[in-house]
């Protein structure tokens, strides 16, 4: 049942992408068209800068609207607003053609590439990380035929009943991808940010410190500048060699749709083969490498010709290996970190970048207009030795980044998935070079300096009050004497939580810690919430906080556990449930919502077979709540902790009975727990279950039985259970 609902979701993919990005194509054809049969090719300088100036804005509030709404709610208005401006403008052709033009340049360079972001948001939340990577390889190639149709639309349409014409059928083609995208985004779970402003402010911060996201931002920014100047010389020498508007929609969608499939081709023929055998930086050098080249045969022989070939490779090698290349850059950073990152990378400074060209290009214009293109060029050659520079020096600082973040327990990668040489040298050295003690001691200096680096602790230690400042520089030294005599004494003040979390991992000292992050718990649900939820504490750290976090009935606390149950880790998800039913034993109010739990169930059990019967726990200081020690031992992990989340919102006992009944010798206690499931639980969920059951179990519940009072089925579950 799983797997058909996954298959379903991705035919709906396959489709939104293709008709998105048949619509874009033929957007795009139809801008230049527009815009150039109205307009001298010098404009387009203005044009492009306004452009960049509105995507900024329009990108930073569909931001916000993403965080506040999610993208499921967002993506489908932003498309039906793309339809409506389509038809405003189709209007506006009749009364003033030239109006039209530049609406229209502006509208599908300010959202044509957010609604597509957008989109994929949509897809990275509809689908598990594991069900992802075969739908999005498959959406991918949807995107492709797309490309091909919509260049041949644009090409048909446009002949035979002018430009103008493909404003109305773009109007229709966005109307269909927001029903698309609603239907796609049924069973998307929404989250929220409540602190956007604090985060964008945060990592700009991370940017100016981390070596790596800087160079991003100037491999970012540079390539940006190459494009900008590569777009503007194909267009001024199409506008100089073709005349009606016809002719040159005809070739930009021609253009448009070559591009889409040498595309594919690259990607599909040797990206993953590139990235394995050179590595990212080498992979991604690829791009600026082609660039200078392209330069300098453009800035030689001023043809169309010669625009068309600089142009499509670059457009080509950037939408292909240079696309997956720069992907994988982010590895090092764990989610919380990547996504505001990326955004603003993506959207703000490759938005400078296309600024920063159009400006150049404009003083050149001004102060040699005889010979703007060649010099142009050569200008974006010069940009692309910088950013050659940049994607060969990325490679120390990636795999610093990586194996910073690989021993902090910052991220967890599964081998299986990686497909570039840099990451797989780079896993291969960590595992093998480090061993644990080295690997603590790593971790005990980062977490100084995260210590080290809080506000309230740069305070100078003087300006505390006499007790509390005892307490800290008591923490903050290395005399384990003088750190367990802090942590054993009951007033221990709820300021210095933040010195204390990290000690949870320490071998001498963890135990203690606990003890005292206890005993003031009520007063810091708050900050040891924050800590389960943050990806730079270890494992350790975040799971010992989260079965301490179950002691305590509040609101805040549950809600940091449900934050949990979206880890990538399996281990702090399988924590999170037992603090939670711990947590729900005593205040029942505090029940997370079941559709939420029911869809993060659904989501443990779509796990491939040999990942998901793969998933063991090892941290048990606490012991597990839903079942005993030996049942633990003798059922799948993996098994046991969907069953878990399901005595969120169901009745805990029968379904301990079915667990065990199930893993038991009795054939017909096996099918009366497989009657009572399927008579609680949903049919999507109960089938995805029975996938993952052992054969023996699983047989049974092919022809269930008619339906029966639970009442009675748990009955039956005790007598086959106890023996009575």
């Amino acid at each position: 049942m799983a797997s058909e609902t996954t298959t379903a979701a991705t035919r709906i993919g396959i489709a939104t992408s293709g008709v998105m990005i048949a619509q874009q194509v033929a957007a795009k054809a139809t801008r230049d068209a527009l815009f150039l049969s109205h307009f001298d090719a010098d404009e387009l300088l203005r044009a492009m800068l306004a452009t960049a100036a509105l995507s900024g804005v329009v990108a930073m509030a569909m931001a916000a609207l993403l965080s506040r709404m999610g993208p499921a709610r967002v993506v489908p208005a932003v498309f039906l607003a793309h339809a409506a401006l389509f038809m405003l403008e189709w209007w506006l052709v009749g009364a003033d053609p030239g109006a039209a033009a530049i609406v229209v340049y502006l509208h599908v360079g300010a959202l044509g590439a957010t609604a597509i972001s957008g989109f994929w948001s949509v897809v990275n939340e509809r689908f598990d990380p594991h069900a992802a990577k075969g739908a999005i390889a498959s959406i991918g190639a949807g995107a492709t035929v797309g490309g091909v149709g919509g260049g041949l639309l644009a090409e048909r349409v446009s002949s035979s009943l002018g430009v103008e014409s493909l404003l109305p059928v773009l109007a229709a083609l966005n109307v269909l991808c927001a029903g698309l995208v609603l239907a796609l985004g049924r069973g998307t779970v929404q989250r929220a940010s409540d602190d956007a402003q604090v985060t964008a402010m945060e990592t700009l911060a991370s940017m100016a410190t981390t070596p790596l996201l800087r160079k991003i931002v100037a491999l970012v920014v540079l390539t940006g500048i190459t494009a900008a100047i590569f777009d503007y010389t194909l267009k001024a020498e199409a506008d100089a060699a073709l005349g009606t508007p016809e002719q040159l929609a005809s070739f930009f969608a021609a253009f448009y749709t070559v591009v889409g499939l040498l595309t594919f081709v690259v990607q599909a023929s040797v990206g993953k083969r590139l990235l394995s055998n050179l590595g990212l930086s080498a992979t991604i050098a690829l791009l600026p490498a082609t660039v200078l080249l392209s330069s300098v045969l453009g800035a030689a022989v001023q043809r169309l010709w010669s625009a068309v070939v600089a142009a499509g490779a670059e457009q080509v090698l950037r939408s292909s290996v240079y696309r997956a290349g720069y992907e994988l850059l982010y590895t090092p950073m764990a989610p919380a970190r990547k996504r505001p990152a990326k955004a603003l990378i993506d959207v703000a400074f490759d938005r400078l970048g296309d600024a920063l060209g159009a400006g150049l290009l404009l003083v050149v214009v001004a102060l040699m207009p005889e010979h703007a293109r060649p010099v142009a060029l050569l200008a974006a050659g010069v940009a692309a030795v910088f950013a050659l520079i940049v994607s060969l020096q990325l490679h120390k600082d990636y795999v610093g980044e990586l194996a910073r973040s690989l021993r902090s327990g910052a991220i967890e990668l599964d081998p299986q998935g990686v497909v570039d040489a840099t990451t797989m040298q780079t896993l291969a050295d960590t595992a093998t070079a480090i061993n644990r003690d080295e690997l603590l001691r790593e971790i005990g200096i980062l977490r100084e300096e995260q210590r080290r680096a809080d506000d309230q602790l740069t305070r100078p230690s003087s300006a505390l009050p006499d007790g509390l400042r005892q307490q800290v520089d008591a923490l903050l030294s290395s005399e384990p004497s003088s750190i367990a005599e802090v942590l054993e004494r009951s007033s221990m003040h709820p300021s210095v939580v933040a010195l204390s979390i990290p000690l949870l991992e320490d071998k001498q000292l963890g135990d203690a810690a606990l003890q005292a992050l206890a005993r003031v718990a009520g007063e810091a649900t708050g900050q040891l919430g924050d800590a389960v939820v943050d990806p730079t504490h270890s494992l350790t750290v975040r799971v010992r906080l989260a079965r301490l976090l179950g002691r305590c009935a509040t609101t805040r606390s549950r809600d940091a556990l449900v934050e949990a149950l979206q880890s990538d880790s399996f281990e702090l998800r399988y924590h999170a449930v037992q603090a939670l039913l711990t947590q729900v034993e005593q205040a029942p109010e505090l029940a997370p919502d079941r559709s939420l739990l029911a869809s993060m169930a659904l989501r443990e059990l779509q796990a491939p077979q040999t990942a998901f019967g793969a998933r063991r726990v090892t941290l048990l200081d606490d012991g597990p709540v839903f079942l005993d020690a030996a049942a633990h031992g003798r059922i799948p992990h993996a098994l046991e902790h969907v069953v878990s989340t399901m005595a969120l919102w169901l009745d805990r006992e029968p379904l301990r009975l079915c667990l065990t009944a199930l893993h038991g010798d009795d054939a017909a206690g096996r099918g009366t727990a497989l009657e009572y499931l399927q008579n609680v639980l949903t049919p999507e969920l109960y089938g995805a279950l029975l996938d993952k059951l052992p054969a023996g179990g699983a047989g049974a519940a092919r022809t269930p039985r008619g339906k029966r009072d639970p009442k009675q089925i748990v009955a039956d579950l005790q007598r086959s259970t106890t023996g009575d």
